[in-house]
């Protein structure tokens, strides 16, 4: 069985109109798999960065290991919600406004 959350958020930007993100996480029995996609609006005709690796949860946290070697971490708010934390899952004051609510969620069997 697979299934497939998605999230969607926007936050400010200092340089740009604000960022748009999407976040899509896969898990396909063993495997957890991940897509970010962030839009930066009215940045040099509206700048796309996408990143792609492996989650995993610890606790209350979302850990995204891309293939760099880079990681970002969310916290699994009680609404059903991400919000971005340090990597220790402490809250980051600039980044208060920096969370994703869920829009979708499918189960394939």
């Amino acid at each position: 069985m697979s299934s497939t959350l998605e999230f969607e958020g926007g936050r400010p930007c200092v340089d740009c109109l604000g960022i748009d993100a999407w976040l899509q996480l896969e898990h396909d029995g063993g495997r957890r798999r991940y897509r970010l996609v962030e839009h930066y609006r009215g940045a040099g005709n509206g700048r796309r960065f996408e990143e792609a690796g492996e989650w995993i949860a610890d606790g209350d946290l979302l850990r995204l290991r891309n293939a760099d070697g880079g990681e970002r971490v969310y916290a699994r708010l009680a609404e059903g919600s991400l919000q971005a934390r340090d990597s220790r899952g402490q809250p980051l004051p600039a980044a208060a406004d920096d969370v994703m609510m869920p829009v979708n969620f499918a189960t394939v069997r």
